[in-house]
């Protein structure tokens, strides 16, 4: 497994179609609270968050795209990193690939300060 920045050259490859799967998915549960998942609207937030280079990519050996997380930083007080989305293929899940994306982003909180790592699932 392999972790990595996203690139704007990535949102040619499956990543629009992964962030786009989540999208829709959130927007079906909760449509008062998600946005509707349209191809151009996922795209332009995909370009924002990997320009803030808080968008991380899981490979395989092969360099597929197994799955992503996007996280930021909050400071209310003290410092926090919130993983705001993660996300893995629907055929790589439940074999633990989640945790290399959750133990890179202890990592990048550790380096930043923060007291914790936070995320909220609805």
């Amino acid at each position: 497994m392999f972790i990595r920045p996203a690139t704007l050259e990535d949102i040619k490859g499956p990543l629009l179609d992964f962030y786009q799967e989540n999208v829709l998915f959130h927007y079906q549960v909760r449509p008062d609270y998600f946005f509707d998942g349209h191809r151009e609207t996922c795209q332009k937030f995909l370009e924002r968050q990997i320009e803030n280079q808080t968008f991380l990519l899981l490979e395989d050996d092969s360099q597929k795209l197994v799955g992503f997380l996007y996280y930021f930083f909050k400071n209310e007080g003290k410092k926090i990193l919130w993983i705001s989305e993660l996300f893995i293929a629907p055929s790589e899940r439940k074999k633990g690939y989640g945790k290399y994306l959750i133990n890179a982003v202890k990592k990048i909180a550790k380096e930043n300060g923060c007291v914790a790592v936070e995320l909220a699932c609805r």
